[in-house]
């Protein structure tokens, strides 16, 4: 079983959320810089097929070990970026124990990755104690505390959807959990139909329209639907992507190195490019020279800080085997 799949997704993920982050590099009034709720929800998506997939989670191993192999791939990147921004002006340290805890702890300057520790350990819980079926069962309820939540805390005169970042966790653990309830179907590798790909579109085409809508005032009351609409385009978009033509286009030599870049640098693209959009130089440039420098600045420094990261495991574990001799 290839990864060239989950790979593609993983890649156009993270090309959706940085998208997001690009408003001032789009004209003004643009509806370009969007993305990044579709982004968001493909990346917990795949993180709860790849767990659920794993061997590990299914082993008699110890939350705590296997949350210290989950966290092992978020911090080291995101202390060594954190450090390194330290060092830049307007971005300095506080060296307070709170303050340190809450820069490099918990719960971090990143949503992201505070969402994603919390939801590691939820997520080990219920794949040790709950079926399939339960999980489903669970995926389901939690729409009664998201019913709640966007009833009383969620401004809907405005679109703030995205705004409310508790409120948003109870969506984003559920694309989490769907990436376990479709596990199952993911391990039997059947081949998608062509009905498949066309209700994949047409989901796409319904949330693309809706969010246009709501961006320019109109049916704010209803923005649920975005991430009603998201569950299909996940679903349908997973088997897309292992449709016999689109992993033959993804296989070409070219195209599959560029995924596996991106999709491989996901987490350190992700860390770094909020510094990298805020320079004035690069807005000020004309499209889509602009984004041609953000995306070469963004990836070279990504791949960089992965190498680091790569450099210092391995003088820890050299560290290790010869304290061992």
């Amino acid at each position: 079983m290839t990864k060239n799949d989950t790979n593609l997704l993983r890649c156009l993920a993270i090309l959706l959320i940085t998208n997001s982050h690009l408003d001032a590099f789009f004209p003004p009034g643009s509806l370009l810089g969007g993305g990044g709720a579709l982004g968001n929800a493909l990346f917990f998506m795949l993180s709860g097929l790849g767990l659920t997939l794993s061997p590990a989670i299914h082993q008699s191993q110890h939350i705590l070990d296997w949350m210290a192999r989950r966290l092992k791939r978020l911090y080291p990147a995101l202390w060594l970026i954190v450090s390194l921004l330290s060092l830049t002006p307007g971005h300095g340290i506080h060296w307070r124990f709170p303050d340190l805890f809450k820069l490099l702890i918990y719960p971090t300057p990143y949503w992201f990755i505070s969402a994603l520790v919390l939801f590691y350990g939820l997520f080990y819980l219920i794949m040790r104690c709950c079926s399939a079926r339960l999980r489903v069962v669970l995926l389901i309820g939690l729409c009664i505390p998201y019913a709640v939540g966007y009833l009383h805390f969620v401004d809907l005169s405005h679109f703030s959807i995205e705004n409310n970042h508790l409120f948003k966790w109870i969506f984003y653990f559920q694309t989490m959990l769907l990436g376990s309830v479709l596990a199952d179907d993911y391990r039997r590798h059947h081949a998608p139909r062509a009905r498949t790909i066309i209700a994949c579109l047409l989901c796409l085409l319904a949330y693309l329209a809706l969010k246009s809508l709501l961006a320019h005032g109109l049916f704010l009351s209803s923005q649920w639907l975005l991430h009603a609409l998201t569950i299909p385009i996940l679903i349908t978009a997973l088997r897309t992507a292992r449709h016999p033509c689109v992993e033959a286009l993804v296989s070409r030599p070219g195209i599959q190195a560029f995924i596996r870049l991106f999709s491989g640098l996901s987490l350190e693209i992700y860390l770094v490019q909020e510094v990298i959009i805020e320079q004035p130089r690069l807005q000020h440039l004309p499209l889509p020279w602009n984004l041609l420098c953000f995306w070469l600045i963004t990836v070279a420094s990504a791949w960089l800080v992965s190498q680091c990261v790569q450099q210092l495991g391995r003088l820890q574990l050299f560290s290790k085997k010869e304290a061992d001799a």
